[in-house]
């Protein structure tokens, strides 16, 4: 590849310069390239996670033995055997000298910032009792980590250098937190947020980090492209993390790490060359690194693959790692590949697989439900305008033939439901009379842009930090709500029609009145049949179109997530499962803050499990059947033997539709009464043979 990618100066220019390649395939090697010619390793901190593997803790034992460190004579003394123990066990893995020699020398400057530290004491005294002769002088440590002694030479060796304000800190962090790890606030491979500091970014482009950054800043670079990746757990000599890529029908794994290692000089050298990490099929990465583990691929639950055993997890690394659309141009080919795989489940993670990766939410139409969702009604006054008010001017030039002509605005007093946005609008009306001091254009855009400052901005950067989700907000709201601020006029007739009077519709007015029609507004959008962008309902149709034409029974569902929604139901092995691909995209686009080990959890998750990832979602219908009670977390446990009876009869019905249309002839559109006509036709028919026989 003739790309010089020492001349690219930003991660934009990187992917400008990827776009104009012909495949996927010369995307990688472009993103290959520019690891091996521009990113370095972090070795400063390379051992840490195997730094009892590395070195003779009995060594270090023996030399804290001999020396008093309090001495500082004594103390350099311990220090220089230190680090010339460090040196020589260091040179079996680093191969290229100078890269040892500027590692061991940041080792060595973190341990002697602590070893053998005298740590000052203040004298406090004690406030209790009445009697000044009562109190007493207490000594207090003045170290948050309150040490009486100096700390074990074996303690120090693997300190982690930090920068904080631009000075050196040095701190010795703990990385193997089992509470955290267990909460999911810090992985099984150690702390490695404790690495963070230590990544070295410049205008998006990574320049220096270890395998814990490598990994998503390859699958950042494949998710823009549309290419299947998920970041691999595992362990090479220490616990490490990778890439795995699907390429066409190939998967592959990719592995800076391993090539920076070889081509620095550092670990077990091989006779081969760097670049053969850069995109290995999984026999060849066992058979370059025999040892290697796979622990976790994407959220998955933990495995153990390992080189005696990887063939027997083929069929569950082909199910993880996604799956390539770039070759289906329309709908029947995309139900063609669906109908190739081997089992059902692999069919439903295709098809949910393509929402994930292709499929845009229409975030426009998710402002007018969040902005409205829990008002059941909303309660106005009629405030008079002055004659000579901006507003009155308007009406008065468009109606220049009616005569005394009242003009009101319509300003919202309160309303039946919960919505914080429309709370503070209410609040703001109430208090100060807003709207009722719309005198002129300019005191209208300032109103509009007060609410969005104030109050809608702030709400919405709650559920997401995504620029362009949040642009899409805003111009949802100025082009359907502020926009219509003082100029919306609702016509005041009476019994006889003649126009007495205009009202003003105010911002709720408008909020509410946005909800109208959202369909006809926006429509999803398709390309030969593949849906491009919609919302959940039109999500939840679309899948469920297509499991029918696999043969997978299945349902729409429709209850509440954070306001209406919907999502589907599947029976697999005899076991209902729930799907819900509108979860998975807000994750992926950083919406609602949902936790991100949720990524993958909402494709075929138990009832348990969708409930206790989301505690206040509802059941209200299923299918065309609504509920007479809805089903929460509280409650499923005893409604499971209800929604499946549900759920079955739904499905019979499908089936008993699909029985009447073979009979009647498929140029008669048969709907669901007409089926159960048809049942109940053929009840009395067989209770008519009965009675004869």
């Amino acid at each position: 590849m003739d790309i010089d990618t020492k001349e690219i100066k930003t991660y934009d220019e990187l992917i400008s310069i990827a776009e104009k390649l012909n495949s996927n395939e010369e995307r990688l090697e472009l993103l290959g390239k520019y690891f091996m010619e521009n990113v370095t390793y972090a070795y400063e901190f390379v051992d840490i996670l195997g730094q009892s593997a590395n070195y003779d803790q009995e060594v270090f034992m023996d030399i804290q033995s001999r020396y008093n460190v309090w001495d500082e004579s004594q103390r350099e003394g311990a220090l220089q055997e230190v680090e010339n123990y460090l040196r020589k066990t260091m040179a079996v893995r680093f191969h290229n000298q100078e890269l040892l020699e500027e590692t061991l020398r940041k080792r060595m400057a973190a341990i002697r910032k602590q070893y053998g530290v005298i740590f000052e004491a203040n004298e406090e005294t004690s406030a209790k009792g009445s009697n000044s002769e009562e109190r007493k002088s207490i000594i207090r440590i003045k170290n948050k980590h309150n040490p009486a002694k100096p700390r074990r030479i074996a303690d120090l060796v693997g300190i982690l250098l930090e920068t904080q304000n631009g000075e050196k800190e040095y701190e010795n962090l703990n990385l193997s937190s089992y509470k955290e790890i267990k909460e999911g606030t810090r992985t099984e491979c150690g702390a490695m947020q404790a690495y963070e500091p230590y990544t070295r970014m410049e205008n998006g482009l990574l320049k220096n980090a270890v395998c814990m950054q490598y990994a998503p800043f390859i699958k950042k670079y494949c998710d823009y492209f549309k290419i299947p990746c998920e970041e691999v757990r595992g362990k090479g000599t220490v616990a490490h993390a990778w890439a795995i890529i699907r390429l066409g029908d190939e998967i592959i794994h990719f592995d800076p790490t391993n090539m920076a290692f070889e081509r620095d000089g550092y670990g077990a050298q091989r006779e081969g060359h760097p670049e053969d990490w850069l995109g290995t099929s999984i026999e060849k990465m066992f058979e370059m690194q025999p040892g290697r583990e796979i622990y976790n691929i994407g959220n998955s639950e933990r495995m153990l693959i390992q080189k005696k055993n990887y063939e027997e997890y083929s069929d569950d690394i082909n199910k993880l790692v996604g799956y390539d659309y770039s070759g289906i141009k329309t709908y029947e080919e995309f139900i063609e590949k669906a109908k190739k795989m081997q089992s059902q489940e692999e069919q439903i993670r295709f098809v949910c697989g393509y929402f994930k990766q292709n499929a845009e939410y229409d975030y426009k139409t998710l402002f007018d439900a969040v902005c409205t969702y829990g008002v059941e009604k909303v309660f106005f006054e009629d405030i008079p305008l002055k004659s000579d008010s901006y507003q009155s001017q308007l009406v008065e030039k468009t109606y220049q033939d009616q005569q005394n002509l009242q003009v009101y605005l319509r300003k919202s007093k309160s309303y039946e439901g919960d919505n914080p946005i429309l709370s503070q609008i209410v609040k703001l009306n109430n208090e100060e009379n807003s709207e009722s001091s719309l005198q002129t254009d300019e005191d209208r855009v300032q109103y509009a842009f007060k609410i969005w400052e104030d109050i809608m901005l702030p709400e919405l950067e709650k559920h997401t930090q995504n620029e362009s989700i949040i642009a899409d907000f805003f111009e949802e709201y100025l082009k359907n709500v502020a926009d219509k601020i003082g100029k919306t006029a609702v016509t005041l007739q009476n019994e006889e029609g003649e126009i007495n009077g205009f009202v003003f519709e105010d911002m709720i007015q408008n909020l509410v009145g946005n909800m109208r029609d959202l369909d006809k507004k926006h429509p999803k959008e398709e390309t030969n049949g593949l849906i491009k962008k919609g919302v959940c309902k039109h999500y939840s149709e679309e899948i469920k179109r297509a499991l029918d034409e696999l043969e997978i029974e299945n349902e729409t569902v429709g209850g509440i997530s954070e306001c209406g929604h919907a999502w589907n139901m599947v029976r697999l092995d005899g076991e209902i499962r729930f799907i819900d691909v509108t979860r998975e995209v807000f994750i992926r686009d950083g919406y609602g803050n949902i936790p991100e080990w949720q990524a993958s959890q909402w494709i075929l998750c138990t009832p348990e499990r969708m409930f206790s990832m989301q505690r206040g979602r509802r059941i209200t219908e299923i299918g065309d059947r609504k509920l007479e009670e809805e089903i929460t977390m509280e409650n499923y446990a005893q409604k499971i033997s209800e929604l499946e009876k549900i759920f079955e009869e739904e499905i019979s019905l499908k089936s008993l539709a699909g029985q009447a249309i073979s009979r009647l002839g498929n140029t008669v559109e048969v709907d669901c009464n007409e089926a159960k006509s048809y049942e109940e036709q053929k009840m009395a028919e067989n209770t008519q043979t009965q009675g004869d026989e």
